[in-house]
């Protein structure tokens, strides 16, 4: 599948990556807070990898390199605005 990003309004529609399907499919995660990075997880052949992309389809930089093991529920995580205290006593 493709990666694209639109508009809340629904239009602008563009392509990030131009995985078409078939043994090479882009699933997306979300925006890196600063809005600078798309994070999203590859799967290839069988193997999985999770890597970042600029919002315009440059830059493809690997996180993690393809692989056995498959990165689930993929997000840059809370901003640090939004970790409490609470947070952080848990780990």
């Amino acid at each position: 599948m493709n990666s694209p990003t639109v508009r809340p309004d629904g239009t602008d529609l563009r392509l990030v990556t131009h995985y078409q399907g078939g043994t090479a499919n882009a699933f997306v995660g979300s925006y890196s807070p600063d809005g600078r990075w798309i994070v999203f997880r590859l799967n290839e052949n069988g193997l999985f990898g999770l890597f970042k992309i600029h919002p315009d389809g440059t830059h493809l930089k690997a996180i993690l390199p393809l692989s056995g093991f498959r990165p689930r529920f993929v997000d840059w995580g809370a901003r640090p605005s939004e970790v409490t205290d609470d947070d952080e006593e848990g780990d």
